[in-house]
């Protein structure tokens, strides 16, 4: 869903989005979402009008930054999604860290008996994040702002949108290439410039690399049946790495 994508780029703009470094993950942002459309009839009662229309979506983001960056008590109160959803205290569900009582709290829908979130250390930060997210979009007007959307005020448009679209497309004109492939090599695009951007890559270049990674993978897969450890792997990788540069030296060698 749109609101989802929108939160989910906001979140790894600001580097939120990683659970060891205190963010929140894709599940519980998720959860955090159905959540908020549950409740959205009674929380944003004024939102609903006569009750027969549903707000827009930009109505429903400012909302999801109004009630997780200063409405909802993460203190005391937890989230549940099963049964329609509901709120829950901390202390009678879950053992609580009294050191720590700023930490997000859901039910897993699945698991009842398992917490999500709360290893999400870095909440204020995000609560603070979703409020100033929250504010900028209210503030925004048309003609009196340097952003030309309302989304651009929260998420701005840099070289890695432009990259990650261009990969999109070059990828897709590749046969038998997953898009979503988390061991395809970072690639630069553009022209070279001052700034130390490499140049643009070729056609033929760009599927030799595609080519690497699928034999990277391949690799991968049948040792880690064999029982071999990364580590290992690693290390049996850089010894082949340097045979092949000795090899080469030895070429140019005899060439010369």
């Amino acid at each position: 869903m749109p609101l989802i994508l929108v939160v989910k780029c906001f979140m790894h703009q600001r580097m939120l989005n990683e659970v060891y470094r205190g963010g929140i993950g894709s599940y519980a942002l998720l959860l955090l979402v159905v959540s908020h459309l549950q409740h959205y009839r009674t929380n944003f009662k004024h939102r609903m009008g006569n009750g027969r229309t549903m707000p827009n979506l930009g109505s429903v983001l400012i909302d999801f930054f109004i009630l997780y960056g200063s409405k909802f008590n993460y203190v005391y109160s937890g989230i549940r999604i099963k049964n329609n959803g509901n709120y829950y205290s901390k202390k009678r569900k879950f053992i609580t860290d009294s050191a720590q009582p700023m930490l997000l709290s859901i039910e897993d829908p699945q698991d009842e008996e398992n917490e999500i979130a709360k290893n999400s250390f870095n909440l204020r930060s995000i609560r603070k994040a979703f409020a100033h997210a929250q504010q900028q979009l209210t503030m925004w007007r048309h003609g009196n702002s340097i952003s030309v959307t309302p989304l651009s005020c929260i998420l701005p448009v840099d070289s890695s949108f432009h990259e990650r679209g261009d990969l999109l497309r070059r990828c897709r004109a590749v046969q038998d290439f997953p898009v979503l492939n988390r061991t395809l090599p970072p690639l630069h695009y553009g022209q070279t410039s001052s700034e130390g951007s490499q140049p643009k890559r070729s056609r033929q270049e760009h599927r030799r690399l595609l080519a690497e990674a699928s034999s990277r993978r391949s690799k991968s897969r049948k040792h880690r049946s064999a029982g071999i450890s990364k580590k290992e792997l690693r290390r049996r990788e850089k010894k082949q790495e340097r045979r092949n540069d000795r090899r080469m030296a030895k070429q140019r060698g005899r060439e010369l």
